[in-house]
């Protein structure tokens, strides 16, 4: 990913936002446990909309289109958050 909202590290992302920010609508290619640090994210799929806010850790599971929409605390500040992604090889060990 090559953009200034977000930092990819292996199977790591960070994500840093100070403005609402939509997305376009991504395939997930791998199980992913997410951690809103701050601010809330809305993710839709094929299931619905799930909102999840801060303090909130929710497993994403692979091979699904989702859209999503990163919003800020209401209180002013950045939305941030940190996902882990787990490969099936590493699943598999």
């Amino acid at each position: 990913m090559d953009d200034k909202y977000h930092i990819r590290i292996n199977n790591l992302l960070y994500s840093c936002v100070d403005k609402k920010l939509r997305s376009n609508e991504s395939f997930v290619p791998e199980h992913a446990l997410g951690y809103i640090i701050s601010g809330e994210t809305h993710l839709k799929a094929g299931s619905g909309v799930k909102i999840f806010s801060q303090g909130v850790i929710a497993l994403v599971r692979r091979n699904q289109l989702i859209k999503s929409e990163k919003v800020p605390p209401a209180n002013g500040g950045e939305f941030r958050s940190l996902n882990i992604y787990f490969t099936q090889e590493f699943l598999r060990r």
